[in-house]
């Protein structure tokens, strides 16, 4: 079971409890294994859904037809460092004209996005699920 899917479970439950309100406009990236071969789309949109004050925009690609954040498991990155920058800024390109806010539910999308978007000054912001979740109830993180 992957965290969003346990996320959205609970959230179902009413056993997820947001005391904070975010007031955020975020898209969601779809990481590639993920979403294409695990088929879990739906639960991390229901968790951001139930996020008081935040706002959901769907990018575009999304859901099985997402593009890839160019880290491609780290083995592209390692080995084709050009194509895999051409990639990220597409799809950061992609995040930036839906919202502020990437979230994603992958820890290698989250690390290579926001890299890159420090690395290229970009005025977006690259968030984890969980972390996001974390500061919807409350929790101090980062």
């Amino acid at each position: 079971m992957h965290i969003a899917e346990l996320l959205a479970e609970l959230v179902d439950e009413k056993r997820l409890t947001f005391t904070e309100s975010v007031g955020r406009k975020v898209t969601y990236h779809d990481p590639c294994f993920l979403g294409r071969y695990c088929y879990v789309l739906d639960e991390p949109r229901k968790v951001l859904r139930s996020i008081p004050g935040l706002e959901l925009v769907e990018m575009e690609p999304n859901g099985r037809w997402s593009h890839c954040c160019g880290s491609g498991m780290k083995i592209t990155s390692a080995c084709y460092p050009e194509f895999t920058t051409s990639v990220t800024r597409k799809r950061l390109g992609q995040g930036k004209q839906a919202a502020d806010t990437v979230v994603t539910a992958c820890t290698t999308c989250y690390q290579h996005m926001g890299n890159a978007v420090k690395q290229d000054h970009i005025d977006l912001e690259i968030l984890d699920l969980p972390l996001l979740v974390a500061r919807a109830m409350g929790i101090e993180v980062e």
